[in-house]
């Protein structure tokens, strides 16, 4: 009787480690999450931007962040680099579900950028990371880039800001 109980709990065992969820995303998951820019616009006080997030993966987006900036560049606009001072999106959620839409705006006031010319306002960069799934450290992800890399213009908006 002990033996057959111990062959029925290894049994049981080998079964449940077995069948561990890994509920790992692949990149292209993060791909199915579209972000376009539906409108720019030049205020008296700054830039706003508004943008429709479409999550369109199998996955629960978990915590997540977009931010937008403005680059830093030198050598006469050649060469680029991430800017530390970043505008967080307002309109965002904590857990977006498959198939949901968000409209989220950024507002960079004119004295975070006029007058300064070692940033490039006409190109301005996103960031946008969180969790697919699960709040795992395996389900992270992070993407960022310029607004080319990550938009389709909608309603003819155009990238560039400002005047030069």
């Amino acid at each position: 009787m002990i033996k057959k109980t111990y062959s029925i709990i290894i049994f049981l065992i080998i079964i449940l480690t077995g069948c561990k969820s890994t509920n790992h995303f692949q990149s292209e998951d993060v791909d199915k999450i579209t972000i376009d820019l539906i409108e720019k616009s030049e205020q008296p006080s700054g830039m706003v931007y508004s943008f429709k997030l479409m999550n369109k993966s199998n996955y629960l987006i978990v915590q997540n962040d977009l931010y937008l900036s403005y680059p830093i560049t030198s050598n006469h606009g050649m060469q680029r680099q991430g800017n530390k001072l970043k505008v967080e999106a307002t309109g965002n959620k904590i857990n977006i579900k498959p198939g949901d839409e968000l409209m989220l705006t950024f507002f960079v006031p004119k004295e975070d950028y006029e007058g300064n010319q070692n940033l490039d306002p006409t190109h301005p960069d996103l960031e946008f990371k969180g969790y697919l799934g699960t709040l795992t450290e395996t389900n992270h992800f992070e993407k960022s880039g310029g607004l080319e890399f990550f938009v389709k213009s909608t309603n003819n908006a155009d990238f560039s800001v400002g005047k030069k």
